[in-house]
């Protein structure tokens, strides 16, 4: 037992370094191709050709959530909570998980009308959502039958919040619920009462991982799992949310969420000319910027973006070229964009650990398909400023730029 439990974090360890791998390069492709939407619909182009651009756009926003959303799941990343409507978020996982649902399960969903907001993280609300429906289709066993997943307020009152397992006292004013039903097999007793073990499970390909997430989920969003089944008559999970206290204000969906919007600023240079790295010449008025990334691509888009804005850009495609840019021009940059990884030799925090002695006061931001909170302690002592997750908006770069290099 020992060894197949072994075998399992293997086997779990390997996928998310693979999805992890996965989602950087899709990253990366994400944020050349919002990057040129962005720098097409600042141009003057009929109104037919802005429509179908903002649709491609609205299309890659999604894209990019869905690929946070599997860098989250792969790499176990600690909760990053933002207001949330469940209604809404709920749908749209429902939707997305239509395409794999098997046929003999009728799919009921049951969505209200405008919800309170909650605290959550986007891909760990998809995340459990994702398992409590598969789990319940699995719970068929290729049988015809009804998976109902539904979103509702929860009334608090004598008795309502019994049951849920909690890490801290359920006692906010309101909750949000969620709850996943099926017409399945149910479970027995024995086995429900070991439900949230790590590495537990019936499943002949299970890794025993999928509902300890949820209850970990539920634990960082400061709310509660319920499990209520009797052996041959089905199945319901219940999530229970607690509600953002005194928040009125509406709040983005999982779908729109993890890249802000920011309009495109009107070119304030002229066209962009030779893509050399060499140092652009450097006026008073013009502050300098150098950007460090091996994707040529993005290389491309944020020079463009910046020169159009009115900065001056140095490019270099890898760690040492950018720390040879530094040098060469003698304290004249204003402000560095690096990304973090960079295939072999010199990574973006090894660049900035160099730079960072010899210039006490420059503006080092870090960017990366990886978020924030995995690599913090490696951030604070290599002297990085702040970060900008990929994939960004060309509005995303220009207010960091304008914040550190006063344009």
């Amino acid at each position: 037992m020992e060894k197949t439990n072994e075998a399992k974090k293997r086997s779990f360890e390997t996928f998310g370094l693979l999805a992890g791998g996965l989602a950087h390069d899709y990253n990366n492709m994400l944020t050349a191709m919002l990057g040129g939407i962005d720098l097409i619909l600042c141009d003057d182009i009929p109104d037919s050709a802005r429509e179908a651009a903002e649709d491609v756009k609205t299309t890659m926003l999604k894209a990019a959530t869905l690929v946070k959303r599997m860098l989250s799941c792969a790499s176990g990343a600690e909760a990053q909570p933002e207001p949330i409507d469940l209604g809404v978020a709920v749908a749209d996982i429902v939707r997305i998980m239509r395409r794999s649902i098997p046929d003999n399960a009728a799919v009921v969903f049951k969505q209200p009308g405008p919800l309170p907001h909650v605290m959550a993280d986007a891909a760990m609300v998809w995340q459990a959502v994702m398992n409590l429906v598969t789990n319940a289709c699995d719970a068929l066993g290729g049988n015809e039958g009804i998976v109902t997943i539904s979103v509702a307020p929860l009334p608090v009152g004598p008795g309502t919040l019994d049951g849920f397992v909690s890490a801290a006292p359920l006692d906010a004013a309101a909750y949000i619920e969620i709850s996943v039903s099926d017409t399945g097999c149910g479970i027995d007793d024995a086995t429900r009462s070991r439900l949230f073990e790590p590495l537990f499970t019936t499943k002949e390909h299970g890794n025993g991982l999928g509902l300890p997430s949820v209850a970990s989920a539920m634990a960082a969003f400061k709310g509660g799992v319920k499990v209520e089944s009797e052996f041959g008559k089905g199945t319901v999970f219940r999530l229970a949310f607690p509600v953002i206290a005194g928040e009125a204000a509406p709040a983005a969906s999982i779908a729109a969420t993890g890249v802000a919007s920011t309009p495109c600023e009107p070119p304030t240079s002229p066209a962009v000319g030779s893509e050399a790295a060499a140092v652009a010449a450097v006026t008073p008025s013009k502050p300098t910027v150098l950007v460090v990334d091996d994707d040529a691509s993005i290389l491309k888009l944020l020079k463009i973006i910046l020169e159009k804005a009115g900065y001056a850009v140095s490019t270099a495609s890898n760690g040492e070229s950018g720390l040879e840019a530094f040098h060469s021009a003698g304290g004249a940059f204003s402000l560095c964009l690096i990304d973090a990884s960079m295939g072999a030799g010199m990574n973006g925090l090894d660049l900035c650990a160099a730079i960072r002695p010899e210039a006490p006061d420059l503006p080092l931001i870090l960017m990366s398909a990886y978020r924030a909170k995995e690599m913090e302690g490696r951030m604070a002592t290599s002297g990085v400023t702040t970060f900008l997750s990929k994939p960004f908006r060309s509005g995303d770069v220009l207010a960091l730029c304008a914040k550190y290099a006063g344009r």
